[in-house]
């Protein structure tokens, strides 16, 4: 298993203690935030959320980031979104510079991230996260901040890969309203997000009805099953006039772009509809197929409307 720790540092004034109901709101704003930037890089990572009183004088909010694979790629992921997550958290938009994330990269706060990593994988790190990350996870990190501004015995925030060591860099509290942003002043905020995924699935119940275009395939993923709308009217005129032949066997497997529109519910999103966008390949079963061939979606069943014959 590939893993990685990422500690959120509350920083107390001398002799107070937190507020119980801001920690809790701000730690679950904070396991919002890595799992958004997590999902963004890699769907297939978990987190592992747990809380740790820290050292006399602060708190910390711990993170493990974790993948069950232990192939090179997940391990870039889990790598990239570290980093992420601390670019969020300790520079303003307008820092977001390969040099400055270089900077924290090669830092006393990341030694676990660039640990046995060359110049040029920690280069290629840097690049992406700033190329690709400055837009993901924005409110819930803002949330953060809205939360810890509202506790006064709570003086400074930091993020390190060192379990209850003082980050090297602290946010001071007289920035906490303005990184706060939105959060500080609007309790609304987003609550559904749009992403597409190429992915292979297996078929388990396909719609031939021509005049029921918009009834939902059964696929299945590593995930379990779920409904989606075939959006690809070539192929689904193919399959109806024949010319694509969806054989009466288990074990055929799709390859299709996926479009997951997911709703926050209780702070967590949760997958509301499917759609194919496109279908690139059509498969029939071979001897060693695999039920879910490639893990693509995030973990989530499906909700009982999302089943296909459900309009």
């Amino acid at each position: 298993m590939s893993s990685a720790p990422l500690s959120l540092y509350l920083d107390l004034e001398d002799g107070q203690r937190a507020d119980l109901q801001v920690v809790s709101r701000a730690a679950i704003a904070w396991a919002n935030a890595i799992d958004e930037i997590a999902y963004v890089i890699d769907p297939s990572i978990e987190l592992k959320i747990d809380f740790h009183s820290g050292t006399r004088g602060s708190l910390s909010l711990n993170t493990i980031i974790r993948s069950t694979s232990l192939n090179e790629s997940d391990r870039r992921a889990i790598r990239t979104a570290v980093v992420s997550a601390a670019m969020w958290f300790t520079l303003e938009g307008s820092s977001w510079t390969v040099g400055r994330v270089l900077d924290w990269m090669t830092s006393e706060d990341a030694p676990a991230v660039v640990h046995e990593l060359s110049r040029d994988e920690i280069e290629e790190i840097a690049d992406t996260v700033v190329r690709k990350m400055q837009n993901v996870a924005q409110n819930e990190v803002e949330a953060v901040y809205g939360e810890v501004e509202q506790d006064a015995a709570i003086k400074g925030v930091g993020v390190t890969t060192v379990s209850g060591k003082r980050p090297t860099r602290i946010i001071p509290r007289s920035e906490f309203k303005q990184r706060a942003g939105k959060a500080a002043t609007q309790e609304h905020q987003t609550t559904h997000r749009t992403t597409v995924q190429t992915v292979e699935v297996v078929l388990v119940s396909p719609v031939l009805d021509p005049g029921s275009p918009k009834r939902r395939w059964k696929l299945a993923s590593h995930t379990g099953e779920f409904g989606a709308v075939i959006d690809d009217k070539k192929f689904l005129e193919d399959v109806w006039l024949g010319r694509t032949v969806v054989a009466m066997v288990a074990g055929i497997t799709m390859l299709i772009d996926l479009e997951v529109t997911e709703e926050k519910i209780d702070g967590a999103w949760r997958p509301s509809a499917y759609k194919v966008l496109n279908v690139h390949k059509l498969s029939p079963p071979t001897e060693q197929a695999q039920l879910f061939p490639t893990p693509g979606l995030k973990p989530q069943a499906p909700s009982k409307d999302n089943q296909p014959g459900n309009k």
